[in-house]
């Protein structure tokens, strides 16, 4: 049998962008439906985080939803396991209250796992492991130590894994409780990475700069084998160019609904560069951002930021906080302003 997992979709992202519910639907439309269609798959497990805010979602977004992810899945009588993501619950002690209960229980097809629960798929015993929070704690734990089932689907944060390329989870569970496991399946981290027995799918699509050329898309799981298939998602919605004056950047691909970084490597003409600017704007549906490399950083802390990462408010304090001459632990200080950061993401 086969199955395809998909995790953090993240529906509402970004403030509920109308730029990023589109780029969502394509993945949908264009690439994740036909696949399934086409190899005649009707199993899916979602990891967690369907939507992106906890306290609320929008009525915009709720509809895109429920138009182009929900109805189409039971169009195709796809049958669908879902599990409770930190995302997708309103408290943080409890997943009792929770997105998916309020948006898709009851709905033909889906199957919803608020606490931890035994399943099985064709045969292959599994261990249903949503967001661990205090009042599942404890019954989460002693499943887990039990390892009565060959393989887990979970929505984890463990320490040592990277949560976006290049970031470090410098907190978190310890991974050894999972190492009897013939495999761990999880969402929570953005970025694909595997270790051992534990396999971190990443998102299907980008959703800041820091996904910037970081393989999206989403994976088929052979229950016999316990083989796991990559299928990448090519559309990208980050797109950057580099512009030096002498020769204009290449605009073969399709820049419409596409996020644009420009980075003026060389400039010495002002307004040659507004009409490539007003060019690159024009009847596109494009958001642009300017990046003059000629701007002279004198603080030494921020001189150090890479380009790339300039609007991924986590990276750019993470950066901060290592480069301070300062007297104490830094891990744990990251750690706090992490935490600080998700705060305020989850009441926007």
């Amino acid at each position: 049998m086969l199955i395809a997992l998909i995790n953090d979709s993240h529906w509402g992202a970004r403030g509920d962008s109308e730029k990023f519910l589109n780029y969502f639907s394509r993945f949908y439309q264009n690439i994740f439906f036909p696949y399934l269609q086409k190899n005649n798959i009707n199993q899916v497990i979602h990891l967690g985080d369907l939507v992106d805010k906890r306290k609320n979602i929008s009525f915009t977004t709720a509809n895109r939803m429920r138009k182009e992810y929900i109805i189409p899945s039971q169009e195709m009588g796809l049958q669908t396991s879902i599990i409770v993501g930190n995302h997708d619950t309103y408290f943080k002690d409890t997943n009792e209250i929770n997105a998916l209960r309020e948006l898709i229980m009851n709905r033909e097809g889906f199957t919803i796992y608020s606490n931890p629960e035994y399943a099985k798929f064709d045969g292959l015993r599994t261990l249903m492991l949503p967001w661990i929070c205090s009042e599942n704690e404890q019954r989460s734990l002693s499943m887990i130590k039990s390892n009565s089932v060959p393989v887990v689907f979970a929505h984890l944060e463990l320490v040592g894994f990277e949560m976006s390329k290049g970031q470090m989870m410098e907190h978190g569970m310890d991974s050894s409780m999972f190492q009897k496991y013939k495999s761990v399946y999880t969402g929570h981290y953005h970025h694909k990475s595997s270790k051992k027995n534990i396999h971190y799918l990443g998102t299907q699509y980008e959703m800041t700069w820091i996904d910037y050329n970081d393989p999206k898309g989403f994976h088929i799981l052979d229950t016999e084998t316990l083989k796991l298939t990559f299928v990448p998602n090519p559309e990208r919605i980050h797109i950057a160019l580099q512009y030096n004056e002498e020769v204009d950047p290449n605009l073969n691909e399709d820049c419409s609904g596409k996020i644009i970084k420009l980075v003026v490597k060389k400039k010495t003409d002002e307004k040659k560069l507004d009409a490539f600017v007003k060019k690159l704007q024009n009847n596109l549906d494009v958001e642009l951002k300017i990046v003059d490399e000629h701007l002279n950083f004198e603080t030494p802390d921020i001189k150090n930021i890479k380009l790339e990462n300039l609007e991924d408010t986590l990276k750019i304090v993470t950066d901060y906080a290592n480069s301070l001459d300062v007297d104490v632990d830094k891990k744990k200080m990251i750690s706090l302003l992490s935490d600080l950061y998700k705060e305020a993401q989850e009441l926007r």
